[in-house]
């Protein structure tokens, strides 16, 4: 009823449909002006708010989780601000200065009876939206930048 109602004022040259869809076009134009002196503080003020979020996010939440799956994690283990999808069981070791950035997943899939094994060497870099997929061990030496979106396994 609702679609009907609404082909028939796009169609239709009766002067109450043209006045609505004069009306929504007049709305869908409508702009405020924007004066420099006061909304670039209002933004400056947004951006600080904004980075202060992303940052207590990382390291309070993102940060803190990652390392919960590792078995053994380096100093200065970074992630992005998301959180990585981990699934399965097995278990990630990581060295020092690493640095896992974005939305990357880890999966564990072993048909052995050793449990499998994710190494992630130091100073090495994982870039946004990589999947690694670990039969029974994947080992990622030091100082190795994968590039975002790379599957890996």
């Amino acid at each position: 009823m609702l679609y009907e109602l609404r082909y028939r004022l796009a169609r239709s040259n009766a002067p109450l449909a043209v006045s609505a869809r004069n009306f929504v076009r007049r709305l869908r134009r409508f702009s405020v002006p924007a004066p420099g002196i006061i909304v670039r503080p209002i933004l400056a003020g947004l951006i600080v708010l904004r980075s202060i979020y992303y940052v207590l996010w990382r390291v309070l939440v993102c940060e803190p989780l990652f390392k919960a799956y590792c078995m053994r994690y380096g100093r200065k283990l970074r992630t992005g601000v998301f959180l990585h999808w981990v699934q399965g069981t097995g278990e990630i070791v990581v060295g020092d200065d690493v640095w896992i950035d974005g939305k990357s997943s880890f999966a564990f899939a072993s048909l052995t009876s050793m449990p499998p094994r994710l190494e992630i060497g130091d100073r090495s870099i994982i870039g946004h939206r990589c999947e690694v997929l670990v039969g029974q061990r994947v080992t990622i030496g030091s100082d190795c930048l994968i590039a975002e979106q790379t599957m890996y396994g």
